[in-house]
Protein backbone atom coordinates (compact mmCIF):
# COMPACT_ATOMS: atom_id res chain seq x y z
CA UNK A 1 0.00 0.00 0.00
CA UNK A 2 1.11 3.71 -0.84
CA UNK A 3 -0.95 4.63 2.58
CA UNK A 4 1.66 6.43 4.59
CA UNK A 5 1.14 5.18 8.31
CA UNK A 6 2.38 6.13 11.70
CA UNK A 7 1.84 3.14 14.29
CA UNK A 8 1.73 -0.66 12.94
CA UNK A 9 1.76 -3.15 15.31
CA UNK A 10 3.38 -6.46 13.71
CA UNK A 11 1.23 -9.75 15.16
CA UNK A 12 2.72 -13.19 15.33
CA UNK A 13 -0.11 -15.58 14.61
CA UNK A 14 -0.96 -19.48 14.67
CA UNK A 15 -3.40 -19.27 12.09
CA UNK A 16 -6.10 -16.88 10.08
CA UNK A 17 -9.16 -17.66 9.41
CA UNK A 18 -11.06 -15.75 6.59
CA UNK A 19 -14.79 -16.81 6.42
CA UNK A 20 -14.41 -20.48 7.04
CA UNK A 21 -11.04 -20.63 4.98
CA UNK A 22 -7.88 -21.54 7.56
CA UNK A 23 -4.80 -20.61 6.59
CA UNK A 24 -1.52 -19.93 8.14
CA UNK A 25 0.02 -16.34 7.22
CA UNK A 26 3.15 -15.82 5.99
CA UNK A 27 4.79 -13.98 8.36
CA UNK A 28 3.20 -11.33 10.60
CA UNK A 29 -0.36 -9.43 10.23
CA UNK A 30 0.32 -5.93 9.97
CA UNK A 31 -2.56 -3.61 12.05
CA UNK A 32 -2.64 0.42 11.47
CA UNK A 33 -4.83 3.06 11.76
CA UNK A 34 -5.32 2.57 7.99
CA UNK A 35 -5.45 -1.16 7.16
CA UNK A 36 -4.81 -4.41 8.06
CA UNK A 37 -2.62 -6.62 6.23
CA UNK A 38 -1.63 -10.17 5.86
CA UNK A 39 -0.04 -12.72 3.80
CA UNK A 40 -2.09 -15.90 2.43
CA UNK A 41 -2.76 -18.26 0.43
CA UNK A 42 -5.38 -18.63 -2.29
CA UNK A 43 -8.08 -21.11 -2.06
CA UNK A 44 -7.30 -23.56 -3.99
CA UNK A 45 -4.21 -26.82 -4.34
CA UNK A 46 -1.50 -24.28 -4.93
CA UNK A 47 -0.14 -23.53 -1.67
CA UNK A 48 2.84 -21.58 -2.40
CA UNK A 49 -0.01 -19.44 -4.19
CA UNK A 50 0.21 -16.26 -1.57
CA UNK A 51 -1.47 -13.23 -2.38
CA UNK A 52 -1.54 -9.90 -0.18
CA UNK A 53 -5.11 -8.89 1.39
CA UNK A 54 -5.09 -5.92 2.82
CA UNK A 55 -8.71 -4.38 4.39
CA UNK A 56 -9.29 -0.76 4.39
CA UNK A 57 -10.22 0.08 7.65
CA UNK A 58 -13.55 2.11 6.44
CA UNK A 59 -14.46 -1.74 5.92
CA UNK A 60 -13.86 -2.89 9.33
CA UNK A 61 -17.69 -2.64 10.24
CA UNK A 62 -16.51 -4.20 13.92
CA UNK A 63 -14.13 -5.83 16.12
CA UNK A 64 -14.42 -8.14 19.00
CA UNK A 65 -11.57 -9.00 21.02
CA UNK A 66 -9.97 -11.13 23.74
CA UNK A 67 -6.43 -10.30 24.70
CA UNK A 68 -5.97 -13.26 27.64
CA UNK A 69 -3.48 -15.63 26.96
CA UNK A 70 -5.38 -18.68 27.07
CA UNK A 71 -7.13 -17.12 23.26
CA UNK A 72 -5.58 -14.07 22.32
CA UNK A 73 -7.74 -13.11 19.64
CA UNK A 74 -9.80 -10.53 17.23
CA UNK A 75 -12.94 -10.90 15.01
CA UNK A 76 -13.02 -8.56 12.55
CA UNK A 77 -16.75 -8.27 11.03
CA UNK A 78 -16.18 -6.90 7.14
CA UNK A 79 -18.21 -4.57 4.79
CA UNK A 80 -20.39 -6.31 2.36
CA UNK A 81 -18.11 -4.21 -0.26
CA UNK A 82 -14.47 -5.10 1.74
CA UNK A 83 -15.82 -9.26 1.25
CA UNK A 84 -16.05 -8.55 -2.08
CA UNK A 85 -12.52 -7.47 -2.83
CA UNK A 86 -10.78 -10.46 -0.80
CA UNK A 87 -13.30 -13.08 -2.19
CA UNK A 88 -12.03 -11.74 -4.97
CA UNK A 89 -8.05 -12.20 -4.10
CA UNK A 90 -8.64 -15.15 -2.70
CA UNK A 91 -10.62 -16.67 -5.62
CA UNK A 92 -13.45 -17.57 -3.00
CA UNK A 93 -16.39 -18.12 -5.38
CA UNK A 94 -18.33 -21.13 -4.36
CA UNK A 95 -20.56 -20.12 -1.32
CA UNK A 96 -21.25 -23.72 -0.46
CA UNK A 97 -17.05 -23.74 -0.36
CA UNK A 98 -14.54 -21.68 1.36
CA UNK A 99 -16.17 -18.28 1.22
CA UNK A 100 -16.66 -14.93 3.39
CA UNK A 101 -19.67 -12.67 3.92
CA UNK A 102 -21.31 -10.80 6.48
CA UNK A 103 -24.51 -11.44 5.46
CA UNK A 104 -23.67 -15.32 4.81
CA UNK A 105 -27.22 -17.51 4.89
CA UNK A 106 -25.03 -21.08 4.24
CA UNK A 107 -22.87 -21.10 7.22
CA UNK A 108 -22.02 -18.73 10.76
CA UNK A 109 -18.46 -19.75 10.10
CA UNK A 110 -18.25 -17.12 6.78
CA UNK A 111 -19.20 -14.34 8.03
CA UNK A 112 -15.82 -12.64 9.78
CA UNK A 113 -12.39 -12.78 9.75
CA UNK A 114 -10.69 -14.58 12.57
CA UNK A 115 -7.06 -13.86 13.77
CA UNK A 116 -5.68 -16.40 16.44
CA UNK A 117 -2.27 -14.58 17.86
CA UNK A 118 0.20 -16.48 19.21
CA UNK A 119 0.61 -13.88 22.03
CA UNK A 120 -0.12 -10.54 22.36
CA UNK A 121 1.88 -7.75 24.80
CA UNK A 122 0.54 -4.64 26.52
CA UNK A 123 1.80 -2.40 23.93
CA UNK A 124 0.67 -3.58 20.77
CA UNK A 125 -3.17 -3.97 23.20
CA UNK A 126 -2.88 -0.47 23.75
CA UNK A 127 -1.77 0.42 19.92
CA UNK A 128 -4.40 -2.17 18.50
CA UNK A 129 -7.63 -0.22 20.69
CA UNK A 130 -6.12 2.68 19.61
CA UNK A 131 -6.55 1.67 16.13
CA UNK A 132 -9.69 0.24 16.09
CA UNK A 133 -11.20 3.07 18.20
CA UNK A 134 -14.99 2.67 19.03
CA UNK A 135 -15.18 -0.06 16.54
CA UNK A 136 -13.59 -2.56 18.83
CA UNK A 137 -14.97 -4.08 21.57
CA UNK A 138 -13.29 -6.68 24.65
CA UNK A 139 -14.97 -9.76 25.08
CA UNK A 140 -14.74 -12.50 28.19
CA UNK A 141 -13.35 -15.95 27.06
CA UNK A 142 -16.06 -17.93 27.50
CA UNK A 143 -17.51 -15.55 24.70
CA UNK A 144 -14.31 -15.58 22.46
CA UNK A 145 -14.22 -19.13 22.50
CA UNK A 146 -17.92 -19.78 21.69
CA UNK A 147 -17.18 -17.28 18.26
CA UNK A 148 -13.90 -19.43 17.86
CA UNK A 149 -16.24 -22.10 17.66
CA UNK A 150 -18.41 -21.19 15.29
CA UNK A 151 -15.87 -19.73 13.15
CA UNK A 152 -14.65 -23.72 13.13
CA UNK A 153 -13.32 -23.89 9.35
CA UNK A 154 -14.64 -26.85 6.72
CA UNK A 155 -13.48 -29.97 7.11
CA UNK A 156 -13.01 -33.25 4.78
CA UNK A 157 -15.88 -34.90 6.71
CA UNK A 158 -18.41 -31.91 6.05
CA UNK A 159 -21.17 -33.61 3.60
CA UNK A 160 -22.39 -30.25 1.69
CA UNK A 161 -22.00 -30.99 -2.32
CA UNK A 162 -20.29 -27.65 -3.62
CA UNK A 163 -21.39 -29.14 -7.33
CA UNK A 164 -24.99 -27.15 -7.12
CA UNK A 165 -24.85 -24.11 -9.06
CA UNK A 166 -28.08 -23.08 -6.44
CA UNK A 167 -28.91 -24.27 -3.00
CA UNK A 168 -32.56 -25.01 -2.09
CA UNK A 169 -33.98 -24.47 2.03
CA UNK A 170 -37.59 -25.45 2.75
CA UNK A 171 -39.09 -24.94 6.18
CA UNK A 172 -42.98 -24.93 7.38
CA UNK A 173 -44.31 -21.84 8.80
CA UNK A 174 -46.72 -22.93 11.45
CA UNK A 175 -48.55 -19.93 11.33
CA UNK A 176 -49.67 -20.35 7.63
CA UNK A 177 -49.34 -24.09 7.45
CA UNK A 178 -47.77 -23.24 4.01
CA UNK A 179 -43.87 -24.34 2.88
CA UNK A 180 -41.61 -21.57 2.51
CA UNK A 181 -38.66 -22.17 0.07
CA UNK A 182 -35.54 -19.99 -0.55
CA UNK A 183 -33.17 -20.37 -2.84
CA UNK A 184 -29.95 -18.93 -4.13
CA UNK A 185 -27.09 -18.99 -6.62
CA UNK A 186 -23.46 -20.61 -4.94
CA UNK A 187 -21.05 -19.91 -7.82
CA UNK A 188 -20.37 -15.91 -8.34
CA UNK A 189 -18.96 -17.32 -11.55
CA UNK A 190 -22.02 -18.79 -13.00
CA UNK A 191 -22.50 -16.60 -16.28
CA UNK A 192 -25.57 -18.76 -17.81
CA UNK A 193 -28.30 -16.37 -19.74
CA UNK A 194 -30.78 -17.55 -17.68
CA UNK A 195 -34.74 -18.02 -19.02
CA UNK A 196 -36.72 -19.73 -16.77
CA UNK A 197 -36.63 -20.57 -12.94
CA UNK A 198 -38.98 -23.61 -12.41
CA UNK A 199 -40.27 -24.61 -8.64
CA UNK A 200 -40.88 -28.52 -8.35
CA UNK A 201 -42.32 -30.71 -5.73
CA UNK A 202 -42.60 -34.85 -5.96
CA UNK A 203 -43.59 -37.19 -3.67
CA UNK A 204 -40.84 -39.16 -4.44
CA UNK A 205 -37.45 -38.17 -5.13
CA UNK A 206 -36.06 -41.14 -6.59
CA UNK A 207 -38.58 -41.15 -9.42
CA UNK A 208 -38.86 -38.92 -12.28
CA UNK A 209 -42.69 -37.57 -11.23
CA UNK A 210 -41.23 -34.31 -10.71
CA UNK A 211 -44.21 -31.61 -11.13
CA UNK A 212 -43.77 -27.60 -11.77
CA UNK A 213 -45.47 -25.74 -9.41
CA UNK A 214 -44.32 -22.10 -10.23
CA UNK A 215 -43.10 -20.86 -13.63
CA UNK A 216 -41.22 -17.75 -13.80
CA UNK A 217 -39.64 -15.92 -17.18
CA UNK A 218 -36.56 -13.95 -16.67
CA UNK A 219 -35.83 -11.00 -19.25
CA UNK A 220 -32.05 -10.03 -19.77
CA UNK A 221 -32.21 -7.56 -17.01
CA UNK A 222 -34.56 -9.82 -14.22
CA UNK A 223 -33.04 -11.04 -10.72
CA UNK A 224 -33.20 -14.16 -10.01
CA UNK A 225 -36.33 -15.11 -7.82
CA UNK A 226 -35.44 -16.44 -4.45
CA UNK A 227 -38.71 -16.79 -2.48
CA UNK A 228 -42.13 -18.82 -2.78
CA UNK A 229 -44.65 -20.86 -1.01
CA UNK A 230 -46.23 -23.70 -1.38
CA UNK A 231 -49.63 -24.97 0.57
CA UNK A 232 -50.50 -28.13 -1.17
CA UNK A 233 -49.04 -30.28 1.77
CA UNK A 234 -51.62 -32.35 3.87
CA UNK A 235 -51.01 -33.38 7.28
CA UNK A 236 -48.41 -36.54 7.69
CA UNK A 237 -47.21 -35.57 3.98
CA UNK A 238 -43.73 -35.57 2.77
CA UNK A 239 -42.65 -32.84 0.15
CA UNK A 240 -39.59 -33.14 -1.72
CA UNK A 241 -38.27 -30.02 -3.31
CA UNK A 242 -36.06 -28.75 -5.69
CA UNK A 243 -35.33 -25.70 -8.27
CA UNK A 244 -34.72 -26.23 -11.84
CA UNK A 245 -33.56 -23.24 -14.18
CA UNK A 246 -33.17 -23.22 -17.66
CA UNK A 247 -31.01 -20.92 -19.95
CA UNK A 248 -31.37 -19.71 -23.39
CA UNK A 249 -29.53 -22.81 -24.90
CA UNK A 250 -31.80 -25.55 -23.22
CA UNK A 251 -29.54 -26.36 -20.43
CA UNK A 252 -30.47 -27.19 -16.97
CA UNK A 253 -29.11 -26.28 -13.88
CA UNK A 254 -30.66 -28.07 -10.75
CA UNK A 255 -30.30 -27.25 -6.88
CA UNK A 256 -30.33 -29.89 -4.19
CA UNK A 257 -33.87 -31.62 -3.14
CA UNK A 258 -35.08 -30.68 0.09
CA UNK A 259 -37.90 -31.70 1.93
CA UNK A 260 -40.32 -31.00 4.89
CA UNK A 261 -42.92 -33.61 6.60
CA UNK A 262 -46.09 -31.66 7.70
Amino acid sequence: SDTMVGSFCALSCRQVRVGNYEVVPRGKVLTTECFIQMRVTRTGQNKDDFVTVEIAMEDVLNVLAHFGSQLPILFLYISPRGCKKIREVLRMVNRLSHYLDIHSCQDNSQKRISIIMENIFDDDKELIKKQFGDKLHEIEYQNANNIYLLSSPLTATDKTDSSFPFVLNVKRSFKTGDVVLTWHKTMDNLTANICYSNLEVSKDPKGQEWKTFKRTKLCKDSVLPGFAKYGKLGSGQTGYFRVRIEDDNFKEYFSNVASVVF
